[in-house]
């Protein structure tokens, strides 16, 4: 009876045990609830930060600071290079802070791969930049206190302006901050932050040299010699498109003539077989080429071009009726080379300026565009003769056209 009354009084003290060791051991639920991961403390770092600076606890800045970029995980971006630069000019370490400047000025822009970087909504270098604004003329005073005037008070005036600027690099604040950007590197020639004032604070566009365009017009045709007696005169349809850089261009030239075979033509195949082609059937004059230009600015309203380039010449039956008549094919002249000389007047009418979108790039671009008309001569000299009899002649093609040219705006660094 003993025996049995020792063993339920054992059982007992054992199940009691466990139930207390239970509930001392957390459940993993427990523990998940109060971990505090790296990027939570790095979240909340950044806050108290901001907090402490708004609250004028500058020596509180600089331990949470440390504590972030030192005691975190390195692959953790404790603050993005604004956020630092902002936060030096609080804490007033100049030296560090021209330091840091001079190594950005040198170096490619940083790399994060790898580096976990916070999202949006946690980011605080807006709060730290309005926040710097409002009190803006704090931050100049101390500036002015630590140095005289010079090359290290100036730029951390300079970038200062840089960092708290609104508006973005087209706003009215820019074009403020681009004068005094270019004043400084007129006055320090020889600074080591020539690259930081180019490349980060200055953001001023021009024209880029390069330009390209498309005109499209018609006019007449008019043929000599041999040509003219076999053919009339023609109306035609022109496309040309054109690059260049500063001056100087090259054009893709395609014309299209509308004109008729004036002599009746005949031909007799081997195996006796006799195809005409009467009198006052239609035909068609192509050409197309390369063309060389240069652009001389009379005013600002006209510009003449002298052009001169080679290409190829052809005259045959329409295709309706080559495909109505397939031997009609014997009448065709073939391609040629043809030499031309000529003269473009355009007559600027307009000019606009908008942002566009390529596939090529990653974001949009702003382009000034200028809208001409034109009126074009050339003179062209088909090789005809060369192989064909009775083919001797030449163009003459003045046309009428609109078009327009338009150039990028590139960075002035």
């Amino acid at each position: 009876m003993f025996k049995l009354q020792l063993f339920f009084l054992t059982l007992l003290l054992s199940i009691g045990s466990q139930g207390v060791l239970w509930a001392q051991v957390p459940t993993i639920s427990d523990e998940i609830r109060s971990y505090k991961s790296q990027k939570e403390l790095l979240i909340q770092g950044r806050y108290m930060l901001l907090d402490s600076l708004k609250a004028g606890k500058i020596e509180k800045v600089k331990e949470v600071r440390d504590y972030l970029m030192m005691d975190l995980d390195q692959d953790l971006l404790a603050f993005s290079p604004r956020e630092y630069f902002l936060i030096l000019y609080w804490t007033e370490e100049y030296d560090l802070l021209l330091d840091q400047m001079e190594i950005w000025a040198q170096e490619e822009i940083p790399e994060f791969d790898g580096l976990w970087i916070l999202p949006l909504e946690d980011m605080i270098l807006d709060r730290l930049a309005r926040w710097t604004r409002k009190h803006r003329d704090s931050l100049d005073l101390r500036i002015d206190s630590a140095f005289p005037p010079g090359e290290a008070h100036d730029i951390l005036h300079l970038f200062l302006n840089h960092l708290v600027l609104k508006g973005g690099v087209y706003g009215t604040e820019q074009e403020v901050l681009n004068d005094e950007a270019s004043e400084f590197l007129e006055k320090y020639p020889n600074s080591s932050y020539l690259n930081l004032v180019r490349e980060e604070i200055r953001y001023q566009w021009v024209l880029s040299p390069w330009f390209g365009g498309v005109t499209l017009g018609g006019g007449f045709n008019g043929l000599t010699n041999d040509l003219k007696t076999r053919y009339g005169n023609t109306g035609s349809l022109d496309l040309e498109l054109f690059a260049g850089y500063q001056r100087w261009g090259l054009m893709a030239d395609l014309h299209f003539g509308f004109t008729s075979n004036k002599v009746k033509e005949s031909y007799t195949f081997d195996d006796g077989f006799e195809v005409e082609w009467p009198a006052g059937s239609g035909a068609r004059l192509y050409s197309f080429g390369l063309k060389g230009f240069t652009h001389i600015h009379l005013g600002s309203k006209l510009i003449f071009a002298p052009i001169g380039g080679i290409g190829l010449s052809a005259i045959e039956p329409t295709e309706s009726d080559m495909e109505d008549i397939p031997e009609l094919e014997v009448f065709k002249t073939g391609y040629f080379e043809t030499y031309s000389l000529g003269a473009m007047l355009r007559w600027k009418f307009g000019t606009s300026s908008n942002y566009n979108y390529s596939i090529f790039l990653p974001h949009s671009y702003r382009e000034e565009s200028t809208w001409y008309l034109q009126l074009k001569y050339v003179y062209s000299e088909p090789r005809f003769e060369r192989k064909l009899t009775g083919f001797e002649g030449h163009y003459h093609r003045i046309s009428l056209g609109i078009g327009g040219f338009g150039s990028s705006y590139i960075r002035k660094l």
